[in-house]
């Protein structure tokens, strides 16, 4: 992670971002590797059974902004971080995982829920 983290400083374009790599992220690169990894599985494994798939999205929107910033992308280049960002706008917004999801018994047992 820490080699990933300083090819992309020089292209990083928030320099707020910038800051955060160098001062808090590089002191602390391995845990910052293990809850990347972890967040990575949890998100994707809830967007893919359909449980709390709107706050999945939402942490994956997070996550893709996060990584867009860190890498210095321009707006209207192309790249898979955007592509995942307006799947996960799109799952936030139409509620996903009511239909072959888990979120479909949750919605049911509490149907007022924001979350599903």
């Amino acid at each position: 992670m820490a080699d990933s983290i300083h090819s992309w400083l020089p292209k990083t374009h928030p320099a707020f971002y910038k800051e955060f790599l160098e001062t808090t992220v590089l002191p602390h690169a391995s845990t910052f590797a293990w809850l990347v990894a972890v967040g990575e599985f949890v998100v994707g494994l809830c967007l893919l059974i359909g449980l709390l798939t709107r706050f999945s999205a939402i942490m994956g929107i997070v996550m893709n902004v996060n990584y867009v910033m860190a890498m210095g992308l321009a707006p209207l280049a192309f790249h898979a971080n955007q592509l995942f960002l307006a799947g996960e706008l799109a799952m936030l917004i139409g509620g996903a995982g009511r239909f072959l999801g888990l979120d479909y018994f949750l919605a049911k047992r509490w149907p007022r829920m924001l979350f599903w």
